[in-house]
């Protein structure tokens, strides 16, 4: 049946029920092994269509209803306890279609809207059940998977069931207890009981290249036998040895996204690179074909990969091009980082970060040793202030009369906001930097790198200054030090930046969106095959 026809008995049913089913439901329901409605005679007729064909109703593209993406319809486990006639485990696959009269408002789960004639149709997704493997709770948000998770969960709950399986490292915090259903925590450590042999095999070998837990896999794998699943989020690296473990489900198993946001194998490409001719080229390289092999051995497994930048999903769509792969950014909570308002110091550089993460030290050294000395010969007050928790021994001897080492701090935005000038100057790494939505969302002038922007609407003398060679980087902090107006204007246009594109709610929603169209796609697999 051709997709307008469908369209054609959808109008249809919603015209023939609008007033006697007003505010109701009318509900598709496809089973596996048979088609069932209720609702209306054209309503039934749409059910009959082959499944495929059913996912052509959300497109809205014909009908003169508004073009959408959406792909339905969205698959729910079912059982004798809620209702169905199916057999126990089989699963279902639900259109809701509802006549809605007047606006939505701002906290209905109604997510899309058409115009039609006097009426109009709306199409409510249901809540799918996900389980996130984590390397540790969601607390502090200091590091940033954490932050990401947390975000996340905080806004993904609230739409979906989600259940959480992670190592008993960090904190559970307690504004995310009503988004989380079940926690389960397992024991950190990796397997003690290791021959001589599989130690050697792991210092060689792309598939140890994390630390692996039989424990955390028997909860995994005792998890998945008693809870269906929709998709299995799963984050960060170190995590996706645990992949197969789902595959093991066969049909009908969850929808596999992997989440490790930065590209490691770019990452490490870089730094053996810059090693070339130097003692640590071969460790470098060691490291960059072991996580390329990790790569390709375990991320292959995924339907879906996700990065916070562009270049790193380029370079992982380059090497795998088999493997889907989308772009969802980091947001920032622009609430929370806000302009304070108060006075800055004199002439402060800022540079905030994990001060025991090598790109990190790296940068801290490069800004002390290499910028701020050329900063200091047209400044000589000028100084330089370290935030960061865990300082790695090479930072803390940078301390001195012009360098603070501040260490962990309670509330980074004290320093963010006396800092005259936001320094990134990352000479390595890959994803995109938290650090500098926090300063762009407190209206912060920003001197950075270019590897410290990717993924990031950086544009140089709008949103901040770039500069890549030590006396460019002293001569445009100099430069923002001894004005005032260009800080305020670079500030206020960073801060637009992060309203517009980096918002945690609109990030949150993508998420949920690319989730939901990889269900219909295993969905739409599982029935074909």
């Amino acid at each position: 049946m051709a997709p307008d026809s469908i369209i054609e008995d959808l109008v249809a049913a919603l015209r023939a029920n609008r007033i006697a089913r007003a505010g109701q439901d009318m509900v598709l329901e496809v089973h596996e092994d048979r088609h069932e409605c209720s609702g209306s005679s054209p309503v039934a007729r749409i059910a009959a269509h082959p499944p495929e064909s059913i996912e052509s109703i959300c497109r809205l593209y014909a009908g003169g209803l508004r073009r959408s993406d959406w792909t339905l319809p969205v698959e729910r486990p079912c059982s004798p306890a809620d209702g169905s006639q199916g057999r126990s485990g089989a699963r279902r696959r639900m259109a809701v279609v509802s006549p809605c009269a007047g606006p939505l408002q701002p906290d209905s789960i109604l997510r899309e809207t058409a115009a039609l004639d006097d009426a109009s149709l709306t199409l409510r997704l249901l809540a799918m059940k996900i389980l996130l493997l984590a390397y540790c709770l969601p607390a502090p948000k200091s590091d940033g998977y954490n932050l990401r998770n947390h975000h996340y969960l905080k806004r993904l709950g609230a739409e979906h069931d989600i259940d959480m399986l992670a190592f008993d490292r960090g904190e559970f915090p307690a504004e995310l207890e009503a988004c989380v259903g079940e926690v389960e925590r397992v024991p950190c450590g990796g397997d003690a009981e290791q021959g001589i042999l599989r130690r050697a095999a792991r210092g060689f070998s792309g598939r140890y290249l994390y630390e692996y837990s039989q424990q955390y896999e028997e909860a995994l794998r005792a998890r998945l036998a008693r809870e269906s699943y929709d998709v299995v989020w799963v984050g960060p690296w170190l995590m996706f040895a645990y992949a197969p473990v789902v595959l093991e489900l066969g049909d009908g198993r969850p929808a596999l996204v992997a989440d490790p946001a930065d590209d490691e194998v770019r990452a490490t490409r870089i730094e053996y690179r810059k090693a070339r001719w130097t003692l640590s080229f071969f460790s470098h390289y060691r490291a960059y074909f072991r996580i390329l092999r990790f790569q390709r051995h375990f991320l292959s497994m995924f339907d879906l990969a996700l990065f916070v930048s562009e270049s790193d999903a380029d370079s992982t769509r380059d090497r795998m091009p088999a493997l889907r792969v989308e772009v969802l950014k980091n947001g920032v909570d622009s609430d929370f980082f806000e302009p304070q308002g108060s006075e800055t110091d004199a002439a402060v550089l800022v540079f905030e970060g994990s001060m025991s993460f090598p790109p990190n030290v790296e940068g801290a050294q490069y800004l002390v040793r290499e910028i701020l000395p050329r900063v200091q010969a047209e400044i000589p007050e000028a100084r330089v202030v370290l935030v960061g928790r865990a300082p790695a021994p090479e930072v803390l001897a940078l301390a001195s009369d012009h360098v603070t080492v501040t260490g962990t701090v309670p509330d980074v935005r004290d320093y963010l906001a006396r800092g005259t000038v936001f320094a990134c100057p990352l000479l390595g790494g890959s994803g995109i930097k938290n650090k500098i939505l926090q300063a762009w969302a407190m209206e912060k002038a920003v001197v950075a790198t270019t590897c410290s922007v990717t993924g990031l609407d950086a544009r140089d003398g709008e949103t901040l200054l770039l500069a890549d060679d030590p006396g460019t980087f002293a001569e445009r902090c100099v430069s923002l030090i001894r004005s005032r107006d260009q800080r305020e204007s670079l500030g206020r246009r960073g801060r637009e930046v992060v309203l517009e594109h980096h918002s945690w709610d609109s990030q949150a929603a993508l998420f949920s969106d690319l989730l939901r169209t990889l269900e219909a796609h295993q969905d739409h697999a599982s029935a074909t095959y």
